[in-house]
């Protein structure tokens, strides 16, 4: 579990094998301790999305209504590996 797991799963996604949306909820689900619920999956894409497109530092609203930036979703939910992924 943690990183390696989480960098699976990004890799999976850069074959095609599974969604990311996915891939991004068997993280928080299941590699997160307590569990993430899955009402952050569309969050932390979206954050993903943001921090890939440069656009890090702009404030996205979470599912319990608390605003954060991208980049702190990205940081906080453990997501690098889907970035990094992304780039290699």
């Amino acid at each position: 579990m943690g990183r390696a797991y989480a960098e699976g799963l990004a890799q999976a996604t850069d074959e095609a094998l599974i969604e990311l949306e996915r891939a991004v909820e068997l993280h928080l689900t299941t590699n997160h301790y307590p569990p993430v619920s899955r009402a952050f999956v569309g969050v932390a894409v979206h954050a993903l999305s943001m921090v890939s497109e440069g656009r890090a530092h702009e404030d996205l609203t979470m599912p319990n209504g608390l605003v954060r930036s991208a980049y702190f979703i990205v940081d906080g939910l453990h997501l690098w590996p889907f970035l990094e992924e992304e780039s290699e």
